[in-house]
């Protein structure tokens, strides 16, 4: 079977080849015939007759089609023409000076209108209107321009409309066209509707906006707000940004990677060794910017600082709050240390009996009633705060005091006995307020959605005539965002609980009141997995800053911190970390290369940014994407290359290892259970919870979900149990589990298959390997590899070893010695001491732990799985040797399978083809094939 088979992957792979040259020839062919028929026809001949004036060609703002990627800062590169369009002429023709005339004239006639007058009115009260004059003059006489424009000041929606209003006014509107970047979705939409409404004009016509799988603009768009990634596609479309005037780049301080790369972009197209544009101008706002680095940057480029408007806020920290509403934090609850319940109570093991008449041993303290000393961190609260204070996890969400607080603040202002009350500025309680709106910053969808939940179920916040709940996060629509800023509103009070998304560029009207978890969630480079990963950790000191001012736009507010100011002092940096410094690089190199943008490679292209990162971070990077086969590195040569693979992985917004493993879940079709497993080793938190009180309890209830053979298995069975549940809430309580973690993989699963679709074929099933195990595991691996750890019998079988060898593709300080590592306590996974399943594991994490007693690590392996050794021949690793004698292959010199001679040598070419696989149709019959070998050896198995 395997020599006709090879013989017939033979055959097609010459026949393919023959095609292709022949296509090849054809294309070298036209190209010369076309060469020498322009050549005949003359210097002044057209390559196209097609007319010109089409309005919507001059038009760069509407040339490109509507951006249909799945992440505000992802787009697709598909269909995009790379060529660079003709400068437009610097003189205006006689259809653009018409044209301006027209455009100046609408306006003018909108300016005497009330409806905008009005609007002016409001607009002349900003701070920023006062710089109106000086800014204009600073962008007309330099090409960039730096404007630090504190909170409140209206640097978002005035200074792309004064660029807008003085190109109406001065009969250059023809050729003007404005883009101005936004961080995020919402800031996009939500500011392009505040722009539209004062300048008295239909969202869509002259003021526009574009964000993922959505945009309203037209051919008569001329300021444009849209995400980042939008402007970095159209920098691949149209290098030289021909047609566009201004770019403004707001909220430039978040440090985002794309806009440090869009930066680089930017600084390259107005230097003078670079595609100069003398006529466009680019302007960098932010609230919180540190103005010298990007003054410095852009070669010296003047500063214009702008005062800011907001009433004054009244800060509270979690001492205020725990004094105000007398919450207790009580050992041994989620909310309190382990290490302080832990270290301060003797306790014994002993049958306890159940309300029900069961009986269970628990760990039962025998001290509870004996006073522990109190620190003297905060003097001058009561003892029960200091305690409460001594006690609590900050870390970990406290939605308990959350609900008082929420209810002290709207419902029933009585605290404490004795304790201060929260006040605004000007003294008063919040209640005396004619209602407005509690902002509650939250980490993730999965925190906002279980504050959400536990609000709406009690009966503190049911009146619907009087609360309104709402979220807000990017996952939801642009409508279901707006519902946060529509005022006014039908109820007294709004309770908006939002990511980050709502810290810049958006105002909630009406906010008097912000509630701040400190808690944000990051993308950050995980060195176990050596994948990115979300990880919830502290915000910065300025961002805490940011989230108070959001209280005081319209009024004196409140800012409640749920964090300590203990906590703010030694735990919370100074500013945000720019993403290229902690984050892992490989997403950024694959946009470089996909886009083009650096003819000298990644590395170059990244040390030129504001702050570069690490050099070993780059090429850490680049060696990933060269395991993964995303990339190659021709010999001698600098600059990488994108595989088919890497293409393709450069349009998915996730970790490159794990966007492996979702392409080959469509080529082998088994997507149901790959989303699962990508979404569970993607989640900021473990599935399974434990508490030192009822941990063996706990770990009975999960070992029901356990898989001895694949913990990989145990979450997908974990994750089915939580979807089919009725209660979900129930079943998370009883099973000892996240509701929060198993929130956030229901929702990433959606994601990841919403982004799969554009790979689906139609009438084509995609689960119909679903249920095949050597099928999942063969997916895992391919994006693993080379994760695997060998298993040695020692003594006679008595004693078990686990080995690893780290192997760093396209480096000379490859690792070469073995590391002796052990399987992880957390694992579900049994080695008998009878036959083994497979001597081969594949694992997910690797970590040192500490040794107990010393300051050596031990070295373990998490979230593992026996992989067969036919998993292994086809899928891991990279480089393959065949030791004919010996009978066996080696993969990247140390994983030995034996193997006869003669399979060896097809397997070694099947594992040719495998590497490269794209997903075409081409590849239908390897993938039958590979699929059909996979059957046979689950079969036989």
């Amino acid at each position: 079977f395997f020599r006709d088979l090879w013989k017939t992957w033979l055959k097609e792979a010459e026949l393919e080849q023959t095609e292709a040259q022949l296509a090849q020839d054809k294309e070298r062919q036209d190209d010369i015939l076309r060469l020498l028929s322009l050549t005949e026809s003359g210097p002044n001949s057209s390559i196209s007759s097609k007319p010109t004036n089409d309005k919507t060609a001059e038009n760069p703002l509407t040339s490109s089609p509507a951006v249909d990627s799945e992440s505000d800062n992802e787009y697709n590169f598909d269909d995009i023409p790379l060529q660079t369009r003709k400068s437009a002429s610097p003189v205006s023709t006689p259809q653009q000076k018409a044209h301006s005339a027209q455009l100046k004239h609408e306006f003018n006639a909108r300016t005497s209108k009330q409806r905008y007058q009005s609007m002016l009115q409001q607009r002349r009260n900003l701070p920023i209107f006062a710089y109106r004059e000086q800014i204009l003059d600073m962008v007309s006489n330099s090409a960039v321009t730096v404007l630090h424009a504190e909170t409140g000041a209206g640097k978002t929606t005035q200074c792309p409309q004064f660029l807008l209003e003085e190109a109406l006014r001065s009969d250059s509107g023809s050729q003007t066209s404005i883009i101005c970047t936004q961080p995020r979705r919402v800031a996009a939409t939500s500011v392009a509707e505040r722009v539209a409404e004062e300048m008295d004009t239909k969202l869509g016509g002259q003021v526009g906006y574009q964000i993922r799988l959505e945009a309203k603009r037209t051919k008569d768009t001329k300021l444009l707000f849209c995400t980042t990634g939008v402007i970095l596609r159209l920098l691949i479309e149209n290098p030289t940004l021909d047609g566009i005037s201004h770019v403004v780049v707001d909220e430039v301080h978040e440090r985002q990677w794309q806009i440090d790369v869009l930066l680089v972009a930017l600084r390259n197209l107005i230097a003078l060794d670079g595609p100069r544009r003398n006529n466009l101008k680019v302007i960098l706002m932010s609230a919180t910017l540190d103005a010298e680095l990007f003054c410095s940057f852009f070669g010296g480029a003047p500063i214009l600082s702008v005062p800011g408007r907001t009433f004054p806020v009244s800060n509270y920290y979690l001492e205020d709050l725990i004094e105000a509403t007398g919450h207790v934090v009580e050992e041994g609850s989620r909310n309190a240390l382990r290490e302080y319940y832990g270290s301060h109570r003797e306790t014994a093991s002993m049958f306890v009996t159940t309300k029900g008449g069961e009986k269970r041993r628990e760990n039962v303290s025998l001290d509870s009633q004996v006073d522990v000393e109190v620190s003297d961190d905060f003097p001058d609260y009561s003892i029960s705060t200091r305690k409460s204070l001594d006690r609590v996890d900050e870390t970990v969400i406290n939605y308990e005091l959350i609900e008082e607080i929420l209810h002290y603040l709207l419902i029933s202002p009585k605290g404490a006995a004795g304790a201060q009350p929260l006040l605004t500025p000007d003294g008063k309680e919040l209640i005396e307020n004619n209602g407005g709106a509690v902002l509650v910053f939250m980490p993730g969808i999965g925190e906002i959605r279980t504050l959400i939940d536990r609000l709406q179920s009690s009966k503190n916040f049911q009146d619907r005539k009087r609360f309104d709940i709402i979220p807000m996060h990017s996952a939801l629509s642009s409508s279901e965002q707006r519902r946060a800023f529509v005022v006014p509103r039908k109820v007294k009070w709004a309770i908006i609980v939002a990511t980050n998304v709502a810290e810049t560029s958006v105002t909630i009207p009406d906010a008097v009141c912000v509630l701040d978890s400190g808690r944000v969630r990051e993308i950050r480079h995980d060195k176990r997995t050596l994948t990115r990963r979300l990880v919830t950790t502290w915000t910065s000191r300025a961002s805490t800053k940011q989230r108070a001012g959001r209280a005081g736009r319209v009024r004196p507010g409140l800012c409640l911190r749920l964090f300590s100011s203990k906590t703010e002092s030694n735990k919370m940096q100074s500013a945000t970390e720019p993403e290229l410094q902690r984050l892992p690089l490989e997403e950024v190199c694959l946009t470089i290369l996909a886009g083009q943008l650096s003819p000298n490679g990644c590395l170059s292209f990244l040390m030129q940014t504001p702050q570069p990162p690490k050099h070993s971070a780059v090429e850490g990077a680049l060696l990933s994407l060269v395991q993964v086969g995303a990339i190659s590195i021709p010999a001698g040569d600098s600059c990488e290359e994108l595989t088919a693979l890497g293409s393709q992985l450069a349009k998915l917004p996730v970790d490159c290892r794990l966007g492996k493993m979702l392409l080959w879940s469509v080529w082998l079709r088994c997507v149901d259970r790959i989303t699962t497993v990508v979404a569970a080793l993607s989640a900021s938190q473990s599935l399974f919870l434990s508490t030192l009180r009822d941990a063996n309890v706990a770990k009975a209830k999960q070992a029901t979900f356990r898989d001895e053979k694949s913990d990989f298995s145990t979450l997908v069975a974990v994750y089915n149990s939580f979807s089919a549940a009725k209660d979900p809430y129930a079943f998370c309580r009883e099973h000892y589990l996240s509701y929060v973690a198993l929130r956030e993989i229901s929702d990433a699963r959606t994601h990841y298959q919403d982004l799969l679709r554009g790979w689906r074929r139609p009438n084509i099933d995609w689960n119909e390997n679903n249920m095949d195990d050597n099928i999942l595991l063969s997916v895992v691996a391919a994006g693993l590899s080379p994760q695997v750890a060998r298993i040695d019998r020692l003594a006679g079988g008595q004693k078990t070893e686990l080995w690893y060898r780290p192997t760093l593709f396209g480096t000379s300080n490859a690792v070469s010695q073995e590391q002796l590592v052990s399987l992880h306590n957390s694992s579900g996974l049994k080695l008998p001491k009878g036959p083994l399943p497979s001597r081969w594991l594949l694992f997910f994490e690797k970590f040192g732990v500490q040794q107990y007693g010393g300051s050596s690590k031990r070295l373990s392996v998490r979230t593992v799985a026996y992989v067969p050794s036919i998993v292994l021949s086809l899928v891991v690793g990279r480089d393959v040797s065949i030791r004919h004698l010996e009978r066996r292959i080696l993969i990247d010199g140390w994983m030995s399978i034996p193997i006869a001679a003669q399979s060896a040598i097809l397997l070694r070419a099947i594992r040719e083809l495998i590497n490269r696989l794209d997903g075409t149709e081409s590849n239908n019959d390897m993938l039958k094939a590979l699929v059909h070998l996979l059957h046979e050896a689950t079969s036989s198995s």
